[in-house]
């Protein structure tokens, strides 16, 4: 109920996506239909097929030109982060990261309710995380992270104040009101 029409911006790999499960579909599926979670699937973006390109410029030595699509591609991504209501990051085992650790620190940062998960169990996941992601955001299985999700989405985390946004304002339509 409270979740409902929230944005979320899912944030993992994408350059070397292809080294873990497909984690994104299962988890799009519930954001969108348990929650009604509107989200942000940065692997859909249309820029995703510079890949090739990134690739090519970076075999050739051509930096600068790298350089200037790789900003761009970091701009985008954090302008939507910064809209995002929430953020949900896959940090799998082993699998290397950059901007989704960029996009994490830069959510937490924001104060924004980010949520930290790897399906290889929080054991795997650095100490320092600890560190900066609250403990209560970090979450070892998918399944641990749905069950946080409906507790939220039920108000059962109105005293976490990284969620104010989500509890006290909605949007008319036009503006955002206090509830």
């Amino acid at each position: 109920m409270f979740l409902k029409g929230r944005t979320c911006y899912i944030s993992g790999p994408l350059e070397f996506d292809h080294l873990c499960e497909d984690w994104r579909t299962p988890l799009k599926r519930v954001l969108r239909d348990e929650f009604g979670v509107n989200y942000f699937d940065p692997s859909l973006d249309p820029k995703q097929n510079k890949a090739a390109l990134l690739r090519q410029l970076k075999t050739e030595g051509r930096w600068k030109e790298l350089s200037k699509i790789a900003h761009e591609f970091v701009r985008a991504d954090l302008s939507i982060v910064d809209r995002a209501d929430f953020l949900i990051v896959c940090l799998p085992y082993r699998v290397p990261v950059f901007g989704t650790i960029h996009e994490l620190i830069f959510s937490s940062n924001a104060k924004k309710p980010t949520l930290l998960v790897c399906s290889d169990g929080k054991d795997k996941i650095a100490s320092w995380a600890f560190g900066f992601i609250r403990e209560e955001f970090i979450f070892g299985s998918w399944e641990e992270l749905y069950g946080y999700l409906r507790k939220v989405d039920r108000g059962d985390e109105k005293d976490n104040d990284r969620w104010y946004f989500v509890y006290h304002y909605y949007h008319d339509g036009k503006q955002w009101l206090f509830r």
